[in-house]
Parts: C-alpha cells; structure tokens; sequence
C-alpha cells in the first residue's frame, strides 16, 4: 500500500470522478475522496477537513478548475492541486500552471495521474518543511532582535549614571586626587566611553540591517564632507603617531545621498584604517569615476589576508584574534558602512594584501540618489 489519501474532487461528472479514485486505489493509495463542483462546496470542503490534494476537471459548466484554484489560494492554503482534463490546450495549460496548478493530466492518459500525485505529495512536504524552517528563523530573529534591543537600551541606563557619576569625581576631585587615582580614573572614563560607542553600536547595526534607519538625502559636494571627517579624524590618527593625508579631486558634481550616513561611512573606514595601523599613514582619496565619485582610503597597516576578504564586511565578524583584541571593536563598523553605501546604490570592497596595507572603497552613483 502507498498510504491513506485524502482527495478533494472539483467534478462534475459523478463517473469520472469514481475513475480517478479507481486509478489512485490501482495505484496502493487508500482513497478517501469528496465531490464538489461549485465555489460553496469548496469552501465546505475546506472548512470541514484537511485535504492531501485536490484534483480538479478544467471546465465545468458553471465553476472552472481556476476558480476553484484561485478561491483556495485567496485562504493561502497550500494544497498540491492537480488538473485532470478530457481537452486541454498548452496555452490553457500554461495559464493553469502559472496560475498556481502544479500539474496537469489527460483524462485520456490516466497513467499519468499516481505518479503526478506522488511527486507533488513528495513536493509538497518539502514545501511545508521549508515553510517550518523559515518560520523557524524567522522566530530566532525575532528573539535576537528583541534580545539585543532590551540588552543594549538596559545598558545604556546605567552607563549614562556611571558616566555621570565619574564626571562629577573628576571635577570634584581634580585638586584632591592623587596622579595614579587621577590615571585611573581618566582610564575609567575611556573604557566607559568605549563601551557605550560599543553599545551603540550594536544599536545601529540593528537599526541598519531592518531598514528602520531614515535617510536624508541632499545635493551635497563629497570633497566638502571629506574634508569635514578627516579633520574630525586626524587626531585620532595623530594620537597614534600616523599621518592622515588628503587628496582631493580637483573637481566633484555635487550629488544627491545622505551628508550624516556618508560621513559616518567615511569615518568608519577611517577609523578602522587606525585601528589597524600601526605605523606610517593614511591617505584618503577622491576621484570622479564614468558615471560615479569615489573615496578611497589607503592604509600602512598589517593588511588582510585572502581567506579572509569574504567576510570583511559581515556583521560581528572579526579576522584576527590578535589584531582584533588590541584593536578592540565587534566588527560592525564595515558592516555598517556597507549597508549605508548599499542602500545608495554605490559599492564598497577591499583590495589588500596580507603584510602590506589595505585599501578600503567606495562609490556614490551621480544619478539622482534613491534609497532602497
């Protein structure tokens, strides 16, 4: 026996439907089957039981096989549905499977109809595994998600009392500190203002990947706010003995994208690029492409190695362990900024090699901006 089989019939004709379900018990399926030939009688049917399949004549004189198709997709059932006709064109037959029918079968041709219902039987457990697995992360998702967000907003609580708390000890005892406690205490601050750049963070990239962060999109000159972020960022540099050089085009189109996300772009390049170097220098470059501007930003520092290029731009992605401890981070910068950049139809990507400096890229389009 193949199994129990439970059919609904969309026919007319009392006869051809007991010779469909004669040729599925021939085939080893227990049959248990329902007769219907007009909209209400489906929707009964429906309401009443579960179905495995339903097999459906084409034309009938007052309902179709693809309204009956059409009424069960409307209730978002996801039926195996099977069209069995005695005259059938390829154009009709065409229509019938782009209309959701997964097969269709001659009533002249019977043979075929067990084998279409295996197959579709087969394929249609497939289809709701995939449907639970999805369901499955989709629910994980929404967990991480809302995790992350209770996580890091309960964080930030108590960072902005510590915060302020350490504030007040460094005004009130400037004078009555002592130079190590003073250290301390200025080491405190700077861890804490770590963990909240962290914190937030992790906040962003959340905001990013769920499209929930809003652009501002203008008429901007890039040169203008490059030059804005590499004077924001040459002390950052400077602080680690690195020279930040500028090279400017001689002349950029104004474009349309959005000023704060392009230079949050820039700045996350510039300060992964920092973080990673540690002698030498950077150098930021600006240059009109065909039909794009593009910035550059070129480092001295330790490089990336091939194996690891694919995953730069991942969210939480991390490539060295030694690197990344001293450097510290979770490695959302890049991810971050490729999203920004994704979302205004540019590109980003890395060209480096291992022991030798990176460089990191990316292009605004000069078309009129649109955010996706």
């Amino acid at each position: 026996m193949t199994g129990s089989l439970r059919v609904l019939m969309v026919e007319d004709s009392e006869n051809d439907a007991l010779l469909l379900k004669r040729q599925l018990e021939r085939a080893g399926y227990a049959v248990t089957s329902e007769r219907v030939c007009n909209a209400a009688a489906v929707k009964a049917a429906l309401a009443r039981q579960d179905w495995d399949i339903v097999i459906s004549d084409y034309a009938m004189p007052d309902f179709s096989g693809l309204d009956a198709l059409r009424l069960i997709r409307r209730k978002d059932i996801d039926l195996p549905f099977i069209i069995v006709s005695g005259a059938i064109g390829e154009d009709v037959a065409v229509a019938a499977m782009k209309a959701g029918a997964h097969d269709y079968v001659m009533k002249s041709n019977l043979a075929r109809l067990a084998p279409a219902v295996r197959r579709e039987l087969r394929e249609a457990v497939v289809r709701r595994e995939a449907k639970r697995a999805e369901e499955s992360v989709r629910q994980a998702l929404m967990v991480r998600t809302n995790f992350i967000s209770m996580m890091t907003h309960e964080l930030l609580t108590p960072l902005s009392v510590i915060k302020g708390g350490l504030a007040m000890l460094l005004e009130s005892g400037a004078k009555t500190l002592g130079k190590k406690e003073h250290e301390m205490l200025l080491m405190t601050i700077k861890n804490s203002d770590r963990l909240e750049k962290l914190v937030r963070a992790i906040l962003d990239f959340q905001d990013v990947a769920e499209h929930k962060t809003r652009f501002n999109i203008g008429e901007y000159d890039l040169n203008e706010v490059v030059k804005e972020v590499c004077v924001e960022m040459t002390q950052a540099a400077q602080a680690k003995g690195l020279t930040l050089v500028v090279q400017l085009a001689d002349f950029l189109p104004r474009i349309r994208f959005d000023k704060e996300r392009i230079a949050r772009v820039l700045s996350n390049l510039i300060n992964n690029a920092v973080s990673f170097t540690e002698k030498g220098g950077i150098t930021v470059i600006t240059k009109q492409g065909v039909d794009c501007v593009q910035v550059s930003v070129k480092d001295s520092g330790c490089g990336i190695k091939h194996e690891d290029m694919r995953r730069l731009f991942h969210g939480f992605e991390q490539l060295d362990v030694g690197l990344t401890r001293k450097a510290g981070g979770v490695g959302l910068g890049l991810a971050i900024a490729k999203e920004f950049v994704d979302r205004h139809g540019g590109v980003i990507w890395a060209e480096s090699e291992f022991g030798r400096g990176s460089s990191f890229c990316f292009t605004l389009p000069m078309s009129k901006c649109v955010v996706v």
